[in-house]
């Protein structure tokens, strides 16, 4: 009786996932590389405040009419210095140039 009990049961095998293992590696990679660049900031004493990005206004900028005029004039002379940026508004195609504050 005990022979026929035991012979009916059948070995239950769960699949192996070769990739399970590897599952969460990208995300200890991206704590680990955080990590260190925390780690690198503070050893090296980095100034963050420098980093902030200023918010234009519209005083600073200038509208620019002979865009492609201009940038043949600068092309064929070297005697011009890059003062500023220029940025388009991409509803009307208007370029906008923002000039640098001044340190008189």
């Amino acid at each position: 009786m005990l022979k026929g009990k035991f012979s009916s049961r059948r070995r239950v095998t769960e699949e192996v996932d070769a990739m399970s293992g590897l599952a969460n590696l990208s995300d200890v990679m991206l704590v680990f590389a955080c990590g260190l660049m925390a780690a690198v900031i503070l050893n090296w004493n980095v100034d963050l405040s420098k980093t902030r990005v200023e918010i234009l206004q519209r005083e600073q900028m200038q509208e620019l009419d002979n865009a492609e005029e201009m940038e043949q004039d600068i092309q064929s002379s070297s005697s011009f210095e890059q003062k500023g940026t220029v940025y388009e508004d991409p509803e009307t195609g208007k370029l906008y140039v923002v000039m640098p504050k001044s340190s008189n």
